[in-house]
């Protein structure tokens, strides 16, 4: 079975999803208020090849490849409201790390607390 498109093919694709809007959503309108999501966007990946054996015939034992391989990294960081001529930008606010972050620093404290 062939798993394979063409690299063309491959990296449209991977454009497509490498985006703001992965995060956020793309950039809207509301009356004269103009909104425009902010997000670091990264991904790299990978690939792979192989070559078949020709059987018997030369000793070769009948073979396949294939490989691949894609990760993407899409972080949202805020928003900039644009209104008339004023500028703004708008932190998003991330709970799970608020949330990690108070949870790190209670444990360091409790474990100083319990050295002294």
């Amino acid at each position: 079975m062939k798993l394979s498109m063409e690299p063309k093919e491959l990296f449209r694709r991977i454009g497509e999803n490498l985006t703001v809007g992965r995060a956020f959503g793309p950039a809207y309108e509301v009356g004269t208020t103009t909104v425009i999501p902010v997000a670091i966007v990264a991904g790299g990946g990978g690939g792979g090849e192989g070559r078949a054996g020709t059987g018997p015939e030369d000793g070769s034992k009948d073979s396949e490849g294939n490989g691949g391989g894609f990760g993407a990294f899409v972080y949202p960081l805020g928003v900039y409201v644009v209104q008339g001529e004023r500028v703004r930008f708008v932190p998003s606010f991330d709970v799970t790390r608020l949330v990690a972050g108070t949870i790190v620093f209670l444990r360091l404290l409790a474990k100083r607390s319990r050295r002294k």
